[in-house]
């Protein structure tokens, strides 16, 4: 929201979703314009026993703040409309209650604390130059300078006077302030917190008017310019001790902008964290390394490292061992590290070549001797010269691996012939682990025991099918997962990692936001295709979350898998790429397995989709299509096709979404034409087609119902003088961005009330479980186009 200037964060926080602990560093992150959302503060509106509702705000520097004017009237706003209190009310805050007043206009006046500590002049010298001041707190403490240097370097002079010993230790907010010729009087305010100029100042706003009543005889109300341009208006009554009493300030809080903001794409994404283990665990994976590059360790201040490492620890829970990533280019630091991850219960650490330093051989030998020295659980090396620069010799692994506790190395050097004098001049009992994917195979062939993956994020079953099958000798079985593996193991680095896995574990949903930690930036939109496309050929992501439903089930059988002619999924095992066993190859041709099962499952793209329907067509097999962006043609052929079989085509298999097409038929058709109809879809940014197909069946149902259609009344766009807003109108807008996996809002709007439906979806499971349960229901159907209201009993709903 923006109030005279301010922008600031407002989040209902009545579910206690982040720590108090961890607020102030949810705050820092969040207010960084460059990198996150950017704001000049943060509030967590949460409900009170004695007031409508309380707040905790927070400066943009992640420090805890009394009162904030302009801030206030955003809160008051906000809680407004969620409902949480009336238009008249009480808030709690920890410069005591406050009251507010919704007025028209975006306009809100709240009844600030009581002004004190007051002291009306005093002299500071800054720079040789001496300013005449004034002190007043009200709620927050603020000195006030009246002055006629209109440009006055208020960044240079408030960081003097906000430090000044006489307001220590504390400090205080700093306003600067000159008279206007209409009577107004311009402010701009250094805040303490934000610790530069920020375009408006609430509290700044009453201590320039309070001192200016008090030192010039200005009369309520007083009106005041922030640097933003925005006016504030300060009103008062004096009380009988020639002081004031019931002091308000009303001004604007203007909406900005409302959505879901994922507090894990900020700080350490715990719930994703826990959640990508479990999936490695389940799939097999023999060890977890928390901290490693993949695991973004060069980002991570110390308590993220040791937060990341203690999470994992607890998740495993000894299933498997935890090898924590410790490394540091000081080797006090990775001894720190080091130290930390043992008392945390890792059950070993893996400590990188120090880098940048570019140490001699000797260095490396005393870093590692000291780092080994520190602790008595196992030590493994990392030497990955492409990172670190130098390139830790053989001879120097040789000599480090007679210390009892280093047990062997990752090594990523790329080069086998060195890989070889290691294993060679190391003792048998010395583990050697591959550094990178691609020489895992060789390295094993040489005496070595397994690799350290990156990929495995990805595809954890499937590189630890490659390594089992590798190290029990069955060459030929490792070497086909290799190739399998391969064309997703080059895109793993062809931007610098981990971007690469980031993006194809958002894809496949294991976490919330797929982009790294700067400096090292995501895969472009070329390369992210790639991937989506390697990982797709893979049996990654629908047709995995398919599989995998099917496996779990107790009345439905996974008996054949399809892929398109030219496939790169072509030949793999569909049961194993959905956590089961071998037995399943996936052919490239329908027509070889269609009489192997009873229903076809199609989340393909519209043009396999009709395709797919002529073979079913053709057996007379029922089918569930789930793809969207079908042209009228496509559409047409369907429903000539679908003569021959039953098929359920939905735009949205989502059972929940089409409760959502139910509600939004029996709400427009209740509410008549009286009320306006918008729809707000948006999805991620790798969507093709616009609006949705969700968005499109959603306008239908709603014209239907007033007796109109879409294509007459829908309208996709509105851009320019547009002119008054049509009465029978329907709007569909779009939105593109980031990872969002779907959403959809149904607008109905009337005089002075409206009403919103809104599905959000947070995962591509949901459509699985309705595509399943169509293809359950549709078996033994006539022939004919069904959509999932009648699979759900919608219709009579």
């Amino acid at each position: 929201m923006n109030g005279a200037g301010n922008d600031f964060l407002l989040i209902d926080h009545r579910q206690q979703l982040i720590a108090e602990d961890r607020q102030g560093e949810f705050v820092r992150q969040v207010c960084r314009r460059r990198f996150s959302v950017g704001a000049d503060g943060v509030f967590f509106i949460e409900e009170d026993d004695d007031c409508d509702f309380r707040w905790r705000f927070y400066n943009a520097d992640g420090s805890l703040a009394e009162m904030c004017g302009n801030g206030a009237r955003c809160a008051a706003r906000f809680a407004y409309h969620l409902g949480l209190a009336p238009g008249k009310m009480r808030f709690s805050t920890l410069a005591g209650v406050i009251e507010a007043e919704i007025c028209g206009d975006d306009q809100v006046r709240i009844r600030m604390t009581q002004a004190c500590d007051l002291e009306e002049s005093f002299v500071l010298e800054l720079e040789g130059d001496t300013y005449e001041a004034g002190f007043i707190n009200t709620g927050v403490p603020h000195v006030v300078i009246f002055t006629n240097e209109i440009d006055l370097q208020v960044q240079r002079l408030g960081r003097m006077v906000r430090h000044h010993t006489k307001f220590s230790p504390r400090g205080t907010n700093v306003n600067f302030v000159s008279d206007l010729p209409d009577g107004r009087m311009l402010v701009r305010t250094y805040e303490r917190g934000v610790e530069e100029e920020t375009m408006a100042c609430g509290t700044g706003a009453v201590a320039t008017a309070l001192l200016a009543w008090k030192k010039r005889g200005v009369t309520s109300p007083a009106v005041l310019v922030t640097s933003g341009g925005e006016e504030l208006a300060v009103e008062w009554r004096e009380s009988s001790d020639n002081w004031v009493e019931n002091v308000y300030l009303k001004g604007p809080a203007r909406f900005v902008y409302t959505g879901e903001l994922m507090a894990e794409a900020l700080l350490v994404d715990e719930r994703s964290f826990v959640k990508l283990i479990e999936f490695q665990l389940e799939q097999g994976i023999h060890g977890i390394v928390p901290c490693g590059t993949t695991g973004e360790s060069a980002t991570l201040d110390f308590d993220e490292h040791k937060q990341v490492i203690e999470l994992a620890v607890k998740t495993v829970k000894g299933r498997v061992p935890v090898i924590a990533g410790t490394g540091a280019n000081s080797t006090l630091e990775a001894i720190e590290l080091t130290e930390s991850a043992k008392k945390s219960g890792a059950d070993a650490v893996l400590s990188v070549v120090p880098y940048y330093n570019k140490p001699s051989q000797e260095g490396m030998y005393e870093h590692f001797k000291a780092v080994a020295e520190a602790v008595d659980i196992p030590v493994f090396l990392y030497n990955v010269p492409s990172r670190t620069v130098v390139n830790m010799a053989p001879e120097t692994v040789a000599r480090l691996a007679e210390i009892d506790t280093i047990r062997g190395i990752k090594e990523a050097c790329g080069n086998m012939e060195q890989v070889s004098d290691l294993i060679r001049l190391c003792p048998d009992d010395f583990t050697v682990l591959s550094g990178d994917d691609f020489s895992a195979m060789p390295t094993i062939a040489l005496g070595g025991q397994g690799v350290i993956s990156v990929v495995s994020n990805i595809d954890p079953a499937g590189m630890a099918a490659m390594m089992e099958a590798a190290l029990a000798g069955k060459t030929y079985a490792a070497a086909m997962q290799h190739y399998r593996l391969l064309p997703l193991m080059k895109l793993m680095f062809a931007t610098p990692s981990p971007g690469p896995a980031k993006i194809g574990l958002e894809m496949m949903e294991k976490i919330v936001d797929g982009a790294p930690r700067l400096p090292v930036t995501g895969p472009d939109a070329k390369t992210t295709t790639k991937i989506r496309e390697a990982m797709a050929a893979l049996g990654l992501l629908m047709g995995k979350m398919i599989g995998s439903m099917l496996l779990q089930s107790s009345s439905m059988t996974y008996s054949a898998a399809f892929e398109a002619p030219g496939s790169p999924g072509v030949g793999q095992d569909a049961l194993l790429l959905a956590g089961g066993d071998r037995g399943l190859p996936i052919v490239d041709n329908l027509e070889a397995v269609i009489d192997q099962g009873d229903v076809i499952i199609d989340f393909t793209f519209h043009q396999a989709s009709v395709e797919i329907a002529r073979t079913a067509a053709k057996h007379g097999c029922p089918l569930v299509i789930g793809t969207t962006g079908m042209t009228k043609e496509e559409l047409a052929e369907l429903a000539l096709l679908a003569r021959s079989f039953p098929c359920v085509h939905a735009p949205n298999m989502s059972i929940c979404v089409n409760l959502l097409f139910k509600l939004v038929e029996k709400t427009a058709a209740l509410l008549g034409q009286e009320y306006d109809i918008e729809i707000v879809e948006a999805h991620h940014k790798m969507k093709k087609d616009a609006p949705s197909g969700t968005a499109l069946k959603l306008g239908e149902l709603a014209a239907k119902a007033v007796g109109q259609s879409l294509e007459e009344v829908g309208v996709f766009s509105r851009e320019g003088i547009i002119g008054e807003r049509k009465e029978k109108e329907i709007g569909i807008q779009s939105i593109r961005a980031a990872d969002i996996v779907g959403e959809h809002t149904v607008f109905f709007a009337g005089p002075g009330e409206r009403i919103e439906l809104t599905h959000r979806a947070h995962s591509r499971e949901h459509f699985a479980k309705g595509a399943l349960s169509a293809a359950a229901w549709v078996v033994g159907k006539p022939p004919g186009i069904y959509s999932m209201f009648d699979v759900l009993g919608l219709h009579d709903f």
